[in-house]
This record gives C-alpha cells, structure tokens and sequence, in this order.
C-alpha cells in the first residue's frame, strides 16, 4: 500500500566511546517514498546508513523493516530480506569483469536461481550506463564508472529498499545531473529508497522528503522545499558549518 511505512528507526543512537554518532534518532520511509538524508560532514549521514544496513549495530533503539525488528540481524540477512546500499567508495572485485561483478550480485541476491539472468544481467548494465564496458576488467574503470558499478550490484539483489550513500560525490555538475536522472529512473524499480548527501542542490532533483541530521541529531524532517527555510537547517549550512 502506498504510503505504507516500510521502514522504521525509533531512538537509534551509536556509540564510538563516549561520543555518539547517532543520538536518538527516529525516521521512517513510507512505500513509495523517496527520503533525502542531509546534512554537513560529520553529521552521521554514513553511520546512519550502516546501521540500516547492518554494518554496524545500534547501541540503543529498535529498527523495523516491513514490520519485522532488524536490531542485531546480519548484513546478508538484511540483503536478503530486501534492503542493500551503495557505498561512499566503493570496493568492486577488481579480478573479475564488470559484467561478473553483477553476475555475482545476481546470483546473491536470487539465491542461486538463474532464470533470465542473462537479460537482468544486461538490463542493470544498459540501466547504469556500463554495457560498453561489461567486458572490462572492473579494475580499469574509472571513480564514477565504479559507482555506477556498485549500483549496478546493489540493484542486481532486487532490493525493495535501497540506501545511496553519496553516488554523486566528486562528480562534475553534468555528471550529477546524470547520476540524478538515473536515480530518477531507480525509484520505479524499488518500493523506497534513501539518499544520503550534503550538498542540497543535488537532493532537490530528485526528492521533496529530506531529514537533516547535526551532529548525529535529527534537526529537521519534511520537505525539501520547507528545509530551506528552516532556521536550524539554515544555521548547519549558512554559519559556520559549511554551506550547500
């Protein structure tokens, strides 16, 4: 159902000894939905996606995923049950070929069911721009063919949720607005999905949903257009914190 939250963080906070990454923090995604997750360097946009993603376990809070308590769950579980992410840098298998990389994802992701493989394999490439490239070992491509590569295998595991860490960060303004027409196109093969940037002008091509988070604190949640005008968000990126 539309609007159906599918995924639910209550009071999640992450320790790293005695600072906390992650103070309380309470999201959800709706079915559907679209989230922008903003906010300065250093505010915990990262932690917050490796705690979904089972990288790392929260210290405090429950997180649900389409009803279901994930606290504790592992990082192939969570894949599994439908939630996958791209990665700041990513980290293909440089031995292998782009199209083995999604091949491998594939296969992950179906459970060793091969059926129309060949096509979801092609689908994913053309989708990420990388046909020309499927037979390249994925050691010869450059950064933003990499991320789109990580893309590509995180779609190959047929995720409802997908969490996008900064797929557009050091990218030039053509290829942003590239990577945001394509994240664009995503949104229709997943039930939601999460953007993590700081930069503002990239968020508002493709969400109207944003939280923004300070120093590991949700400061503001609603949308994008309300954001902008928003004192608290204001302050984090006008003052003395950087600027979008």
């Amino acid at each position: 159902m539309e609007g159906e939250v599918i995924l639910s963080l209550q009071g999640v906070t992450k320790r790293f000894g005695s600072m906390e990454a992650l103070s309380r923090v309470s999201l959800s995604l709706g079915r559907g939905q679209t989230l922008g997750l903003i906010g300065p360097n250093g505010s915990g946009k990262t932690t917050l996606i490796n705690v979904v993603s089972g990288l790392l376990y929260a210290d405090a809070g429950t997180l649900s995923f389409l009803g279901r308590r994930i606290n504790g769950m592992s990082p192939h579980r969570r894949s599994h049950l439908g939630i996958n992410r791209t990665f700041q840098i990513p980290h293909p298998f440089h031995g292998l070929t782009v199209r083995e990389n999604v091949d491998i994802a594939l296969l992950f992701g179906r459970k060793g069911r091969r059926t129309d493989m060949d096509q979801a394999a092609e689908d994913i490439l053309k989708l990420t721009g990388l046909s020309d490239q499927s037979g390249q070992m994925a050691s010869s491509l450059n950064t933003g063919q990499k991320k789109m590569l990580d893309l590509a295998k995180a779609l190959a595991t047929e995720p409802k949720v997908l969490l996008v860490d900064e797929l557009a960060a050091g990218l030039n303004a053509a290829e942003t607005d590239v990577v945001a027409n394509l994240l664009n196109q995503v949104k229709k093969s997943v039930e939601g999905m999460v953007i993590v940037e700081h930069v503002m002008n990239f968020i508002r091509k493709v969400t109207e949903d944003v939280a923004v988070l300070d120093a590991g604190r949700v400061i503001f949640s609603g949308k994008f257009a309300d954001a902008v005008s928003d004192p608290k968000v204001m302050e984090v990126y006008l003052g003395t914190k950087g600027s979008p």
